[in-house]
C-alpha cells in the first residue's frame, strides 16, 4: 500500500514488492511515469520531485551512489554551497549531522536513520531558505558552507532526476545538461561555515512556514485536478 496523510491520490505510489532497479523498483517507476504524462510538460519536474519526496525517500544504493558520484564530479569547482538551518552559527564551526546535534528537520532519525548521518547543502539560495524557516519556532539562517567528505547528490534530488532523465518528452524540450544542473541538492559527512548570508527571527519563521505550508497544499491540489 502507499502512504497516506492528506497528499492527495496523485502523488501516492502503491507498493510493489518485486522487481528492484537500484532503489526504485519497476512498478514504482511505472506508476509514476504513467501519472506523469497526466502533468503539462513544464510541471513534471515538480511533480517527480513531489511523488518520491513523499514515496521514495530511502537511502541511496550502491548503484545509485556511483550515478551520483558521476554527476557530481560535473561539478564547478567554484560552485558555492549553502545551507538552511538553526541561527548562532559562526565562520569556522562545523555542521553536523542529525544524527549528531538532535536537529532533524526532515524527521530523518526516525524513518530513515542512516541519512541522518549526513548533512543536508544545495547550489540554490532560495531551497536553503526552505530549511532555514523550519526551526520550530526558533530564529534561522543561511550559511555559505564548504563541505568536507564524499559529496553526493540527496536521495530527494537524485531519484527525481533519473525520472526527468528517463522522460523523453523533458529531455527533448530541456535538453540533458539542463535538466543535470536543475540538481541543487546534496550531502556529506559534514561542512564548515564560511559565513551568514541572511538570518531570520523566530517569528519570521513561523509565518513563512504557515506560507510554505499552504503552498505546497495548492500544489498537490493542483496536481489531483490533473486526474487523480
Amino acid at each position: 500500500m502507499g502512504q497516506t496523510g492528506g497528499i492527495g491520490k496523485m502523488l501516492v505510489l502503491p507498493f510493489y514488492s518485486t522487481g528492484w532497479v537500484d532503489g526504485m523498483n519497476r512498478g514504482t517507476r511505472k506508476a509514476i511515469q504513467k501519472r506523469a504524462k497526466r502533468v503539462p510538460l513544464a510541471d513534471r519536474p515538480l511533480f517527480y520531485n513531489m511523488v518520491c519526496g513523499e514515496n521514495l525517500r530511502w537511502p541511496l544504493t550502491a548503484g545509485e551512489r556511483k550515478r551520483s558520484a558521476e554527476i557530481v564530479a560535473q561539478l564547478d569547482p567554484d560552485t558555492p554551497f549553502f545551507h538552511g538551518g538553526l541561527a548562532g552559527r559562526v565562520m569556522g564551526n562545523y555542521l553536523l549531522p542529525a544524527s549528531e546535534t538532535g536537529h532533524d528537520p526532515k524527521n530523518l532519525k526516525e524513518h530513515f536513520p542512516t541519512r541522518a548521518s549526513l548533512v543536508y547543502l544545495t547550489t540554490s539560495i532560495d531551497e536553503a531558505g526552505i530549511y532555514a524557516i523550519q526551526t520550530g519556532g526558533k530564529p534561522g539562517a543561511i550559511y555559505l558552507v564548504e563541505p568536507e567528505g564524499p559529496l553526493e547528490l540527496d536521495v530527494e534530488t537524485f531519484r527525481p532526476l533519473e525520472l526527468m532523465l528517463a522522460d523523453r518528452d523533458l529531455v527533448r524540450r530541456y535538453g540533458r545538461a539542463t535538466l543535470i544542473s536543475s540538481a541543487t541538492a546534496f550531502a556529506c559527512p559534514r561542512a564548515k561555515v564560511l559565513g551568514i548570508v541572511q538570518e531570520f527571527s523566530a517569528a519570521f519563521c513561523v509565518n513563512a512556514v504557515k506560507e510554505a505550508r499552504k503552498h505546497a497544499l495548492d500544489q498537490v491540489t493542483r496536481f489531483e485536478r490533473l486526474g487523480a
